[in-house]
């Protein structure tokens, strides 16, 4: 993987991990590139094979070929080797604005994802132009909003920090279609803030951008089936929330499109707060599963055979390839049993597979889940959770064959970098909490075994705090004992996430590695013995 880094004007990297915006209502970072996955040997010979697809627009029909190459395993067993999937990477930057006294007036946070070319010419060119124009408006929202908390700063008796966030992610990625989700997060004054999602997807081939009607070619009864089976869910998952008039909200939505993008499971209906409930029902989501509605959608945009990562929802069933032979799928789903207050208020979640149901983690809440589909034909699902207080463990199941096995090294405690996931590898952050620094990140492939692999010793601190000592500081150097003189300026560039930080001298060449312990609590932080606090001046955690 690599990681690329962004500045500007009045910008500074943004290290922190990412939770997709919303103007319906009127950096360091972990480039998720990954080194192309080691395939399976085989000694089998290969035959072509074209199956052809269309994908429609404003009337016009724009042929595109997917190729998939078929083998013969055994007499009538057909087996698919899929096409690589597209590989996403994503950019974050920080965008803030200061009154002329120093103090923040404006934060502004914006995430781009982008897609490396090879075999995607057309889709990657189309998803740049496009954050081209999403980079344009959030600059414009972000002036309007350093304006707006300007004169809230000079005229309100109490003011805080207005900000505007910007984070894409993407729901579904592999060789027919990117979906990508935007969610905007925004503080314009008022008891409280704003935010919401809206969905873009396009065409993987043909690198056009995709209307909810461009998924079939009988429009007429895709909306009234979509239509009506959006309005019983809706119902039944959100009740007595919804405003009196919710109906013919979401009718009036249907008749140019509504807010959409697909994922593992189906097409998903974005509510933003406000459309058809109040604030506190949040944000309003159903999915329209691909199962239900397969004669109608065009092949080429159900989640079938494909290679590629697709975002599963906790409780929503979704269908999964279990290995090479072409049509072999399940029903999976990954759903929370009732809490159990003697265990701490913790869930337990289960992972159910056809007949099969295994209990596979206990957390406090899922944070995200993935559906991953090799070019090797195995199939995986990758998801993580909080135990408590931001404690993360991110886990891996293979499901191929329709087993349930927890892969080595599928237990990590650490979080999923969101926008880092590929179906070779993916980013991970750890808690580091010590010298003034919250996060490092690390690059895991998934290895032809199908195992989780750190790549390298070292997880990274993308953009720690400038550290001044202010005491000599314990340190070693190329394996020998020394100490920084008081007056030292630092910055932390890495840890092994145990008790090592890895430090550069500002303005030398000198780098070496801090040993650290922590208290009892597991809190405090020690250096021979001495609490962190003592060493630096004015020592503030970021990230």
């Amino acid at each position: 993987m690599n990681n690329k880094r962004k500045t500007g004007k009045n910008q500074v990297v943004w290290p922190a991990v990412l939770l997709a915006g919303l103007m319906l209502f009127s950096g360091c970072s972990q480039q998720g590139g990954q080194e192309q996955l080691e395939q399976p040997e085989s000694s089998i010979q290969e035959t072509g094979g074209n199956v052809e697809s269309s994908s429609r627009k404003e009337g016009a029909e724009a042929e595109k070929e997917v190729e998939q190459k078929r083998i013969e395993t055994a007499p009538g067993q057909d087996t698919i080797i899929r096409t690589p999937a597209p590989v996403l990477s994503s950019t974050h930057w920080q965008d803030n604005r200061y009154a002329e006294d120093g103090t923040l007036l404006a934060e502004g946070s914006f995430q781009a994802l982008e897609v490396s070319p090879e075999g995607y010419e057309a889709v990657a060119e189309s998803i740049k132009e496009w954050f081209v124009g999403e980079e344009e408006e959030f600059l414009q929202s972000m002036n309007a909003q350093e304006e707006l908390a300007l004169e809230a700063y000079e005229n309100l008796p109490s003011f805080f920090t207005y900000y505007t966030h910007r984070e894409y992610s993407s729901t579904r990625a592999d060789n027919s279609v990117i979906s990508i989700a935007r969610l905007y997060d925004g503080y314009y004054g008022g008891a409280h803030g704003i935010y919401g999602t809206t969905g873009t997807t396009f065409d993987a081939g043909t690198g056009e951008k995709l209307s909810f009607w461009d998924l079939t070619d009988n429009q007429e009864e895709f909306a009234g089936k979509t239509l009506d089976y959006c309005l019983k869910l809706v119902e039944e998952k959100y009740e007595k929330m919804l405003f009196a008039d919710y109906e013919a909200t979401i009718r009036a939505g249907w008749k140019e499109e509504p807010n959409w993008y697909l994922d593992g499971a189906g097409i998903t209906i974005i509510f933003n707060p406000y459309e058809i409930g109040p604030y506190a029902m949040g944000e309003g989501k159903i999915t329209l599963p691909y199962s239900e509605f397969s004669e109608l959608l065009l092949p080429e945009y159900q989640w079938e055979n494909q290679a590629g990562v697709a975002v599963l929802s906790e409780g929503v069933e979704a269908e999964v390839s279990l290995g090479q032979a072409a049509g072999q799928r399940e029903s999976i789903q990954l759903f929370a049993r009732p809490i159990d207050e003697e265990n701490y208020g913790l869930r337990t979640y289960a992972l159910e597979l056809g007949e099969k149901t295994e209990m596979v983690a206990e957390m406090d809440r899922l944070v995200s889940a993935y559906l991953l589909q090799r070019e090797d034909g195995r199939s995986f699902l990758l998801f993580y959770g909080d135990m408590a207080s931001e404690d993360y463990v991110t886990y891996l199941y293979e499901l191929t064959d329709g087993m349930i096995r927890k892969t080595d090294g599928g237990e990590i405690g650490a979080f999923i970098q969101e926008g880092s996931v590929t179906t070779q590898g993916l980013t991970l952050g750890i808690r580091v909490d010590a010298l003034g620094t919250h996060t490092a990140y690390g690059d895991y492939r998934l290895t032809k075994e199908g195992n989780l692999e750190m790549e390298g010793e070292w997880y990274s601190i993308p953009e720690s705090p400038l550290l001044t000592t202010v005491r000599e500081l314990p340190v070693m150097v190329d394996g020998k004992e020394g100490v920084l003189p008081a007056g030292s300026r630092i910055q932390l560039t890495g840890t092994d996430g145990k008790g090592v930080l890895l430090y550069q001298k500002i303005n030398s060449t000198e780098m070496g590695q801090i040993h650290f312990t922590r208290g009892e609590n597991g809190e405090s932080v020690y250096i021979d013995g001495i609490e962190e606090e003592a060493y630096f001046e004015n020592l503030l955690y970021v990230g």
